[in-house]
């Protein structure tokens, strides 16, 4: 992991809740990602770099961080893809619909943002590792198992590597 962001000041615990804690260090980040993204997706398969972590103690928080984390990229997705008014957004998702009544596939998202929390699957959440994340929201205890499950299995394809 290379590059990987970091926050210099968190805000307080102690803030009451709805006081935006989670965007005063959401939207920094989210902003950084954003202005150094190519202007249209990269089309190839290569795997994203993690650019910035996020640890919350619990599983419902991590949760929480990564819906609103995700809710700020929708908005910027929504106002850049009708160039700034909200107005005309039901009827561009209307007319990304081909000629079948299908929706057409959606380019991958300028800036991805998932969660790794326990009480979900740990192979699905290794796979969406494995496809890469921008911006990675985990419960410590999660991300500790995912990674030690990662090391022991490149620990075994090494000694199998070297036995043949």
């Amino acid at each position: 992991m290379t590059n990987v962001s970091c926050a210099l000041h968190v805000p307080s615990s102690s803030s009451t809740q709805g006081s935006g804690k989670t965007l005063a260090y959401g939207l920094p980040i989210l902003h950084k990602l954003l202005t150094d993204a190519p202007a249209s997706p990269v089309k190839t398969k290569s795997r994203r770099p993690l650019r910035a972590l996020v640890l919350a103690p619990t599983r419902e928080l991590a949760l929480q961080v990564s819906a609103h984390l995700n809710a700020c990229l929708n908005y910027y997705d929504m106002v850049a893809n009708v160039g700034g008014d909200t107005t005309k957004v039901k009827r561009k998702a209307a007319d990304k619909r081909n000629g079948n009544g299908l929706s057409t596939p959606r380019p991958p998202p300028l800036v991805s943002i998932a969660a790794i929390v326990g009480g979900m699957s740990a192979q699905k959440q290794e796979r969406i590792l494995g496809r890469g994340v921008d911006v990675l929201v985990a419960t410590p205890g999660r991300l500790w198992d995912i990674l030690e499950g990662v090391r022991h299995t490149e620990t075994s394809n090494h000694m199998l590597k070297t036995h043949d």
